[in-house]
């Protein structure tokens, strides 16, 4: 008789710690390196932004709202643990200065609810071009110089991308600043008029990553 009275209150206590024990939450875990896409090495101390539209009145807004911004570890490496919630869309943002920053749009039904989903990056890093245009030996209001960048990609300077740049007059004194892909090869080509003739030319040089490169054109 007490052997079965021990039984039954183990089994009163294990049905009690099982309803009070709480229940595991439920998270999305996005996680993933960021990397420089030139020279593939970790990038330390990138900001990771975590936004989604959320469920408002019944409703889904078209507008992301900020969940949680992460820093990057000495591997490139973030990771993000949010409680799972009614989500329509989820968006990563990846910014480090001196890079071009990206993001990328994710479905929530994409996430494993056990592995969680990687979302890994490569940033392009930044270089700087100052075009430096002074017109010397000025003739008339008509001496033009023409200039035009022939290949690279200026990611953050859409009036330098490949188009025709125009210089005219007797005082022209300017600089121009863009800011292009590093570790990448820049040519160009420019022409000049003045007094009824016209000369042109072209030239090209390598810009590192992080680096300033001067184009100086006197003529």
């Amino acid at each position: 008789m007490k052997s079965r009275i021990i039984q039954v209150l183990f089994f009163l206590c294990a049905s009690l710690f099982c309803q009070c024990e709480k229940p595991e939450e439920v998270t999305y875990r996005i996680y993933g390196t960021i990397s420089n896409a030139l020279t593939n090495s970790s990038i330390t101390n990138a900001e990771v932004r975590l936004s989604a539209q959320i469920l408002n009145a019944g409703t889904f807004n078209n507008s992301f709202q900020l969940l949680e911004t992460q820093r990057t570890n000495s591997q490139g490496y973030y990771e993000f643990n949010i409680d799972k919630e009614l989500f329509n869309s989820m968006k990563v943002q990846f910014d480090k200065e001196l890079y071009v920053s990206q993001e990328e749009e994710i479905n929530p039904e994409s996430i494993d609810p056990v592995e969680g989903l990687e979302v890994s990056m490569e940033l392009e890093p930044l270089a700087f071009v100052n075009l430096k245009v002074k017109n010397i030996s000025p003739f008339n209001d008509e001496d033009e110089l023409v200039f035009r960048y022939t290949t690279s990609y200026f990611p953050q300077c859409v009036c330098c991308n490949n188009q025709y740049q125009y210089f005219t007059g007797m005082e022209v004194d300017t600089v121009v600043n863009c800011t292009i892909i590093g570790g990448t090869q820049l040519d160009y080509y420019y022409s000049i008029s003045r007094g009824g003739s016209s000369t042109a030319a072209s030239g090209s040089q390598f810009i590192e990553s992080f680096g300033t490169v001067d184009i100086e054109i006197n003529y």
